[in-house]
């Protein structure tokens, strides 16, 4: 979602911090960037003086995949910000990034003042149990769509905005204004209780068209800008898992009954009686749990 100001000066929401925004980033110069906060708990708002008030991101952490990441937290249930280069004095700086609730991995060229989220592609939930997908969640072939796990302190109504980002950010969510595109009800609950929505692209309008990017809100709480991955079934961190035409993710286990079949990824009987030896080194279903064998 791009909104480009040249200075933002916010009133502050109080918000009873019960959990961390945690922020990654990657610049395209390998300097430390800055950033601009709002919106939180007045410990994390920058000051009033644009840009020198900004916020220093200086601590690097590695991912398990080896990357380095310049990286931030912040003790707060919610924020709002953008990245400014390491010379404050030439302000280059990106979008905005605004009532940000989760952890998000972002890539910003500060040549450029450009900034990618990259949150939903980098990190799908490995461990993600999905048997806590409801029935009523299934591949749709020959659609366009995503799921979303909508958190418990949200507002009934849930709102998508799509865009393709490749085609001068042209809207495709089925609305032309935001907060985007009602969803309207929920289609199921999963085990934990919340309520979970689908969003399909409306092929009357929009035919052959898939959006790069997709922000789910409530009008007051969103998620950050995600990359789009069709048949994606998100929560409010990104992507948790995808959805397989093999209905693997909709593998339901009786209570008290424990489903001991060995599946592969992509929903085919292995083995049974939860024998993964001799398998083949990868991620496998067991009793609806993804096992790794090393």
């Amino acid at each position: 979602m791009k909104k480009l100001y040249t200075l933002i000066l916010a009133s502050v929401v109080a918000f009873s911090a019960s959990a961390a925004v945690e922020v990654y980033v990657q610049t395209a110069s390998g300097k430390a960037p800055y950033m601009w906060t709002w919106g939180g708990d007045q410990e994390f708002k920058s000051g009033e003086t644009w840009p020198t008030d900004a916020v220093p991101v200086t601590e690097k952490k590695k991912t398990d995949d080896g990357k380095e990441w310049y990286y931030k937290s912040f003790d707060t249930e919610m924020l709002s910000f953008l990245f400014l280069g390491n010379d404050l004095e030439l302000a280059i700086q990106s979008s905005n990034y605004e009532g940000v609730t989760v952890c998000g991995y972002y890539v910003f060229n500060d040549e450029l003042g450009e900034c990618e989220d990259v949150t939903s592609t980098y990190y799908e939930r490995p461990d993600y149990d999905v048997t806590k997908i409801p029935a009523e969640v299934k591949f749709l072939k020959g659609e366009t769509f995503a799921y979303f796990v909508k958190p418990a302190a949200w507002a009934s109504a849930l709102n998508v905005w799509a865009w393709d980002h490749e085609n001068a950010d042209e809207q495709l969510s089925g609305a032309t204004a935001w907060p985007g595109f009602n969803i309207g009800a929920k289609i199921g609950t999963d085990k934990d209780g919340l309520d979970v929505y689908l969003w399909k692209l409306d092929q009357t309008k929009f035919a052959g068209r898939v959006p790069t990017h997709i922000i789910f809100n409530d009008g007051s709480h969103q998620t950050a800008d995600f990359a789009f991955v069709n048949a994606g079934y998100y929560g409010s961190t990104g992507l948790l898992t995808t959805i397989k035409e093999t209905g693997v993710n909709n593998i339901k286990v009786n209570e008290g009954v424990t489903d001991t079949n060995v599946y592969t990824i992509d929903g085919r009987l292995v083995n049974r009686n939860a024998d993964v030896n001799g398998l083949a080194k990868g991620l496998y279903i067991v009793g609806g749990k993804k096992v790794l064998v090393k």
